[in-house]
C-alpha cells in the first residue's frame, strides 16, 4: 500500500486526491501521509480496509492539523464535508468517527475500531515510541520545552498505558532537547 493506492481510491470514491497536499504542510512531522498509511495498514490487518467509511476516516481524520488548535477534529470534519459529495449517511458516519478522534472514545463499533488503529502507535516497541515522541515534539516546538514536557506527560498519563509507555514517560522526564 502506498500514496498511489490512497489517490486511486479517493478518485474512485469521487474525492480529488489533491486533498492529500494538506499532509505536506511544513509544520507536520508526525501527522503526515506516513501516519495515514500506518492507520490504513492497521485497518488492513483487521480485514476492514475495504470499508469506505473507515478508509475515508483514516484519510481525513488529520487533514486539518495545527499543533496548538483545539478544533482540529471539527475542522477536519468540515473539510471532509466540503470535499465529499456522495452518500449523506456515509458522510455523516465518517464525520462522527473524525470527531471521536478528539477523545478516542468511539461511540460506535466502527469508531472504536478506528480509534484503536489510530492509537496503535502507543503499543509499539520503545524505539518506535521514542521516534514518535520526537516527531510530536518537533510539531510542538512553538512551546517552551518545560511546558511541552508537562503537557505531554499529562497527556500520556491520561491517554496511554503499558510498560513501554512508562519507559517513554521516563525518557521524557530525562530528555534534554538541543534546540
Amino acid at each position: 500500500m502506498d500514496i498511489n493506492y490512497i489517490s486511486r481510491r479517493l478518485e474512485q470514491i469521487g474525492v480529488s486526491a489533491s486533498v492529500l497536499s494538506n499532509y505536506h504542510q511544513e509544520h507536520r512531522v508526525y501527522h503526515t501521509l506516513e501516519h495515514i498509511l500506518y492507520v490504513l495498514k492497521k485497518l488492513e490487518s483487521k480485514g476492514v480496509l475495504d470499508d469506505d467509511i473507515l478508509f475515508l476516516a483514516a484519510v481525513f481524520h488529520d487533514i486539518v492539523y495545527l499543533p496548538l488548535s483545539e478544533s482540529n477534529e471539527e475542522d477536519s470534519g468540515h473539510f471532509f464535508q466540503s470535499h465529499y459529495h456522495g452518500n449523506t449517511d456515509l458522510r455523516d458516519e465518517v464525520i462522527d468517527i473524525i470527531l471521536d478522534t478528539k477523545t478516542h472514545k468511539g461511540r460506535t463499533e466502527k469508531s472504536r475500531l478506528f480509534c484503536e488503529c489510530d492509537r496503535a502507535i502507543l503499543n509499539e516497541p520503545l524505539d518506535v515510541l521514542i521516534q514518535y515522541e520526537r516527531q510530536i515534539f518537533k510539531e510542538f516546538q512553538v512551546l517552551d520545552w518545560k511546558l511541552y514536557k508537562k503537557i505531554r506527560l499529562e497527556w500520556l498519563e491520561n491517554n496511554a498505558e503499558g510498560q513501554n509507555i512508562e519507559a517513554l514517560k521516563s525518557y521524557l522526564r530525562t530528555f534534554k532537547p538541543h534546540i
